[in-house]
This record gives C-alpha cells, sequence and structure tokens, in this order.
C-alpha cells in the first residue's frame, strides 16, 4: 500500500532491487522477502513493530532474560 502513484512505487521497488544486485544478492524479490520478515503469522518468532512474537503462544519475547 501507498499513497504514491504507481509509476514511483515502481521506480522505488527497481532501485530497492538494483541495490541488492549491487551488494551481492541474488533474489528474485527482495522486496517480498523483507515484507516477510516481518509478517507475524509466520512460525515461530517474528520480529514486528511491537517487539519479537512467539506466533505459536501469541505473547511477546522479553528482550532482558532474568
Amino acid at each position: 500500500m501507498s499513497t504514491e502513484d504507481a509509476e514511483t512505487v515502481s521506480e522505488k521497488v527497481r532501485k530497492l532491487a538494483e541495490g541488492w544486485r549491487q551488494i551481492g544478492r541474488k533474489m528474485v524479490s527482495p522486496f517480498m522477502t523483507m515484507a516477510l520478515l516481518s509478517l507475524s503469522v509466520l512460525p515461530e518468532l517474528r520480529i514486528t513493530d511491537q517487539g519479537i512474537i512467539d506466533t505459536l503462544k501469541f505473547q511477546k519475547i522479553p528482550l532482558i532474560l532474568q
């Protein structure tokens, strides 16, 4: 989702893919790969804007061990 027009978004995605190639990565779709990192429904741990989530228990993982 974006508030920008399709041409602008397309150009930004193209630049992202080019940047990945320049640093030696060979991903076909780096944007989708990065988007999946935060998809909180995939098992088992996910990084979200709320922190690290255990998706099997639906609980936040504490960042400091006690």
